[in-house]
């Protein structure tokens, strides 16, 4: 029993071992990595204007470490890895579908579970490559007349280790989301310095949700209870609400605000006008405090992860913290 249970392991690790090997192959040449790629050294080119900007003017009072750890929170944590990790995440299985690959990927004698697995570190793989690069470069360029100090690598060492991490962790949360969907989704994800969500950022979801559901060319030609079953409206079987498509993308709005104030003093992030949107259009809206609140729990007990699921596709509203 030992023994093939040690070859059925030695099978799944190899079978892990050679999904990573092709598609971390195939990720380094995609036209996606490499647009990503370029974005990731959007920080860098802000480093060197400052540094530029400090050595012409006379003006470098201010350290260079100082400016590397704000960049790090500012730009990094809140945002370049959420993007990544949300675009490579989903990617995960979403483009096997949408490429018509994933008959002819799931009929390999390889686990399914391997698929995901393997494809999941070549692509956490590339992005934390983009993120560490990024980094050291503009690490370097800001730092660049005190490279002789061990302290500032400590530095380094830490941050770079902080984002690794997180980029694991939500990579795997994207994955989980595009693999077990039930229907597909739109995320958006905001940070901003203001208590609450913008209109114009709900309305933008709003966009984007109805683009990608087909609902928006239903808006245009108008929906009539007798277009059921008619072929230019095939996804009419039902109508849950009227003049809504039935089974639309799930609008997700992920949202940190505001920023530099600790999520147990944060008030409401919907006035009631969004409120009413936002139930109209059926969105789910998560503040960071709770996303981060069952992150917590699902370390824990990885079965509350289907949960997390089901609740957000029932949630009209802002999802409730966990009790």
């Amino acid at each position: 029993m030992n023994q093939k249970n040690t070859g059925r392991l030695s099978f799944f690790l190899h079978s892990v071992k050679n999904v990573y090997s092709i598609f971390l192959s195939m990720g380094r040449t995609a036209k996606k990595t490499k647009i990503f790629f370029l974005f990731s050294f959007l920080p860098v080119v802000i480093a060197f204007i400052i540094k530029f900007n400090q050595i012409f003017s006379g003006r470098s009072n201010v350290r260079g470490i100082y400016i590397f750890s704000n960049l790090i929170i500012v730009f990094y944590l809140q945002f370049l890895i959420l993007i990544l990790a949300l675009f490579f995440g989903t990617s995960v299985a979403s483009e096997e579908i949408e490429g018509q690959t994933l008959t002819y990927l799931t009929t390999r004698p390889i686990p399914k579970s391997a698929i995901v697995l393997g494809k999941y570190s070549a692509y956490t793989t590339l992005v934390i490559i983009m993120m560490a690069v990024g980094v050291l470069l503009s690490f370097l360029i800001l730092n660049v007349n005190n490279l002789g100090k061990f302290s500032l690598y400590k530095i380094l060492l830490r941050d770079v280790v902080i984002l690794g991490l997180g980029l694991i962790c939500y990579t795997a949360f994207f994955t989980f989301i595009g693999t077990f969907l039930k229907k597909p989704i739109v995320v958006e994800i905001k940070s901003s310095k203001y208590p609450q969500v913008s209109r114009s950022d709900l309305r933008q979801l709003d966009d984007w949700v109805y683009e990608l559901s087909g609902e928006e060319i239903a808006r245009k030609q108008g929906l009539k209870p007798e277009l059921v079953g008619m072929q230019t409206f095939p996804w009419y079987e039902v109508f849950t609400k009227p003049g809504r498509h039935p089974y639309p993308h799930k609008g997700v709005m992920i949202f940190n605000g505001p920023l530099g104030i600790p999520f147990e003093e944060r008030g409401e992030c919907l006035n009631s006008e969004s409120i009413q949107f936002v139930d109209k259009r059926d969105f789910c809206v998560i503040t960071f405090g709770t996303l981060l609140a069952y992150h917590q729990k699902i370390i824990h007990r990885l079965d509350l992860a289907s949960d997390l699921w089901e609740l957000i596709h029932k949630t009209a509203g802002v999802l409730p913290i966990p009790d």
